[in-house]
């Protein structure tokens, strides 16, 4: 051992102690040892001062199990535990590793060069779980707060909010939804700079911190955008807290050693009156603050059915969306998928576009929840899946290798529709089921993970690959890999976008690329759009890349273009 270690040895028997210390001292003079006659003493020694590795006898660590039961408080009360035993026991020694111990030794047959290797790992795997756990915590808080507020995000917002809302409708109170947005902090950030904007957003959940209950959930869901629950008795109340806010945000915020003012605009949505689900109440709430923002900004304006354009356009696009799946009217993109390495294509994802006659350029966001609302995504995705499966069966007759990548959208995860769905188009296309991935974002497993998980168990066992996507951005991303038969983790753009400027982002994408290759799943990093990134991504170790630094999404004809000569229009598109 290069290092000088603390050991605290832990026995009735003096005699077990003098042997530890007689067989390290051999081969080792960097231990100091410390001797306790019984888990009491022990403790008392622990919280004096701190070991780097506990040695118990067996009646010991049986007496210590007995007071801490579970293995993870074990594991934070006591440093390493090694057990000593006076004789070998294979049974024993497999029933203290389960309870935790780091390791088994037989003080009376060991030799010392294996006792002072066993303490060395004992301390040394102590060390890498902890800053794995650590890792994991830092993983898990990121991909649930904003990095900047450490306000939770959207997905945890929601999640919290469901359960205020089910307590809510336990009790038959009320439940606000407020929905701020800062008024003229674009001028901020375009004057000062995006770091005198950080620091006010900073100071702006500091403040909605000072008028906020345990009981309230606040988040930052946007660049300036904050959503707040307040558990609340009427709209009087919620009024009280809407003008509180805004005097709040009235006072002057010190930027850079001058004083400058903002305000808020608010729109307020009411459980149960202006829906029970949080997407509901926040669409709701976000149209009244579409309408607070119109009257002038530095109001407030609740929610009221006559402030549903939006829903009238959704009818529109609905209507539209109708007419253009009877006629043909949209059409599928192909974004490339290349291999880090050499800028081979090993992959392309159908994208969905749609131009209406007269609604124009419809964003994809937008047609595909109205699609969901609706229920015409059953058959938006068989078309999207049966074209881009036709398309792949045709390049590959051409004789290119790459797999195919398809959305799903939380509404196609029904295990028998989505299976005869994907087996019609395999036997159809004569494609292999290996050619064709399902991608899902984690929010969609969110909706539903029994189903879920019956659905791609079913899809597993054809052979079918299955993506996750937005990788990173769920509440239970970890827990994701180990349940569903997952092959590809898609890590999504908001941590490749700051990867040359965020040490949080670059931390977050080199932790997920280390889990996801050690559990043997391919990564494919979206969003890449600058050669810093795809640097970074290819030093550490990321196996494919998709972005529009390497490519845009194509059309078929394009993209047929770039597996015949792809090297000239990947050059192209990287040096352009």
């Amino acid at each position: 051992m290069s290092e000088t270690c603390t050991a605290l040895i832990v026995s009735a028997d003096a005699l077990c102690a003098a042997r530890v210390r007689h067989l390290v001292a051999r081969v080792e003079k960097g231990v100091e040892f410390h001797h306790a006659k019984s888990p009491d003493v022990a403790r008392e020694w622990l919280r004096a001062r701190s070991f780097d590795v506990m040695l118990i006898d067996q009646p010991s660590f049986a007496e210590v199990c007995g007071e801490l039961p579970d293995p993870a408080d074990r594991a934070s009360a006591y440093p390493p535990i090694i057990v000593l035993s006076n004789r070998d026991d294979p049974e024993q020694a497999l029933e203290v590793l389960r309870d935790g111990a780091q390791d088994y030794l037989d003080i009376l047959t060991e030799s010392p060069r294996r006792v002072v290797r066993c303490i060395h790992l004992a301390i040394e795997r102590s060390r890498l779980v902890s800053d794995l756990r650590e890792a994991r915590e830092r993983a898990q808080f990121a991909a649930t707060h904003d990095s900047l507020t450490k306000l939770p995000n959207r997905h945890l917002f929601e999640e919290l909010m469901k359960r205020n809302l089910a307590h809510a409708q336990r009790a038959g109170s009320q439940v606000a939804l407020l929905y701020l947005d800062l008024d003229r902090f674009k001028g901020i950030n375009d004057t000062l700079g995006h770091a005198a904007g950080d620091e006010v957003l900073v100071e702006v959940a500091e403040r909605l911190a000072q008028l906020t209950r345990r009981s309230d959930v606040v988040a930052r869901v946007g660049g300036d955008e904050f959503l707040l629950v307040v558990n609340i008795a009427s709209d009087s109340a919620v009024s009280a807290i809407a003008a509180r806010i805004q005097d709040l945000f009235g006072r002057p915020f010190t930027i850079l050693g001058g004083e400058y003012w903002m305000g808020a605009s608010i729109g307020i949505a009411m459980f149960p009156r202006d829906g029970d689900e949080p997407d509901v109440l926040i669409r709701h709430a976000d149209l009244a603050l579409y309408q607070a923002k119109a009257a002038g900004r530095g109001t407030f304006r609740f929610f009221s059915e006559a402030m549903n354009d939006s829903i009238r356009r959704r009818h529109r696009i609905e209507h539209a969306l109708r007419r253009a799946l009877g006629r043909g009217g949209l059409r599928i993109l192909y974004q490339p998928i290349f291999q880090a390495s050499d800028l081979s294509v090993v992959g392309a994802e159908a994208l969905l576009r749609w131009s209406d006659p007269d609604l124009g350029t419809v964003p994809p966001t937008e047609f595909i929840r109205v699609a969901e609302q609706s229920g015409l995504i059953v058959s938006l995705g068989d078309a999207v899946l049966r074209t881009a499966a036709e398309q792949l069966a045709q390049w590959k007759h051409e004789g290119h290798r790459l797999r195919m990548s398809v959305n799903l959208s939380a509404h196609q995860i029904d295990e028998e529709g989505l299976r005869g769905l994907v087996g019609r188009a395999l036997w159809d296309t004569g494609l292999a089921p290996n050619d064709l991935e399902l991608e899902i974002t984690e929010s969609a497993l969110m909706r539903d993970e029994e189903v879920a998980d019956r659905t791609f168990g079913a899809l597993k066992q054809i052979g079918v690959r299955i993506s996750l996507d937005d990788f990173g951005t769920g509440y239970s991303s970890l827990s994701y890999l180990k349940r569903f038969p997952v092959d590809t983790v898609k890590i999504d753009r908001a941590f490749i976008r700051d990867l040359a400027d965020d040490p949080d982002d670059s931390a977050i994408v080199s932790a997920i690329l280390a889990i996801a290759l050690q559990l043997g799943l391919n990564v494919v990093a979206e969003g890449v759009e600058t050669e810093e990134q795809r640097a970074f991504l290819t030093e550490r170790g990321c196996p494919e890349l998709q972005g529009f630094l390497l490519c845009p999404p194509l059309t078929a004809d394009e993209f047929g273009v770039l597996l015949r000569n792809g090297p000239i229009l990947r050059a192209k598109f990287l040096h352009a």
